[in-house]
């Protein structure tokens, strides 16, 4: 399978397993990275594609993590945010089923 994501691709195979964020787990789909393009995927680590859409965008809902983790009740709230600090005495961090009310 082939995905574009706006100035790259990445070509993988699609893979069944475990998948947890911290304690909130789910059975569920993701794409493994067999090939991507050195832009912007240089830049980074990656190692594959893991699904964060709304359900109506994902490719199905396998792979919607939000809506597997919704419906085996993992997360609070079927939500996640991100935080992205502006400097060094912050970290930037991703939360899921919650919003962290110190970062509004």
């Amino acid at each position: 399978i082939t995905i574009t994501f706006g100035t790259g691709q990445i070509s993988g195979i699609c893979v069944k397993d475990q998948i947890c964020v911290g304690s909130a787990c789910s059975q569920g789909g993701f794409i493994s990275s067999l090939d991507e393009t050195s832009q912007p995927f240089a830049a980074f680590t990656f190692d594959g594609v893991l699904g964060l859409a709304l359900p109506s965008m994902a490719q199905s809902s396998e792979f919607s993590m939000m809506s597997r983790m919704q419906a085996g009740s993992s997360l609070r709230q079927a939500l996640f945010s991100v935080f992205l600090s502006d400097s060094s005495e912050e970290t930037s961090e991703v939360t899921f089923g919650a919003v962290k009310q110190e970062h509004m």
